[in-house]
């Protein structure tokens, strides 16, 4: 038994550093992790991996709310024009949500967002934006931006 039990605690041992490297927290300097992403017309959405791109990302609905409720105020072309992208977390929505009320209402919009529907540890805190700043596909730049900041982070981004 004690040979069995020791087996099994290798093999979980295993595991949970498998899935440490292959799961773990984005670090600066690193590469940035392919990520599969559609628009709300299920196109497939890439990240450049050329060039600098500032990515916003949404992990919970208010803080959707906030990110689109800014950029409905901007020109079509704003996150473009900035080097950026804005990524929604959408994973944990039932797909029936996604469908009948998610989509229709992202298709309304004249910016462009980006879904993410795979399961991700992508960096986060509760309550914030998460913004990654890539230069050719490499994390040089992460941050945490709380909602009331986000006017004064889009206007200049450089000072955050």
């Amino acid at each position: 038994m004690h040979s069995i039990s020791k087996k099994i605690m290798s093999t979980l041992f295993v595991h949970l550093l498998f899935m440490t490297l292959l799961f773990g927290e984005l670090k600066i300097g690193e590469r940035f992790p392919s990520l599969t992403l559609e628009n709300p017309y299920n196109e497939t959405v890439t990240i450049s991996k050329e060039g600098t791109c500032t990515l916003l990302f949404s992990f919970e609905k208010n803080i959707s709310t906030a990110i689109q409720a800014f950029l409905e105020k901007q020109e079509p072309d704003f996150l473009s024009q900035h080097h950026m992208m804005y990524i929604s977390d959408i994973s944990s929505l039932p797909k029936f949500l996604v469908s009948f009320f998610v989509l229709p209402k992202l298709k309304g919009f004249a910016f462009d967002v980006a879904l993410l529907y795979e399961d991700n540890t992508l960096n986060r805190e509760e309550n914030k934006i998460t913004v990654i700043r890539l230069k050719d596909n490499t994390v040089v730049d992460m941050m945490f931006i709380e909602v009331d900041k986000l006017e004064s982070f889009m206007v200049e981004p450089a000072s955050f």
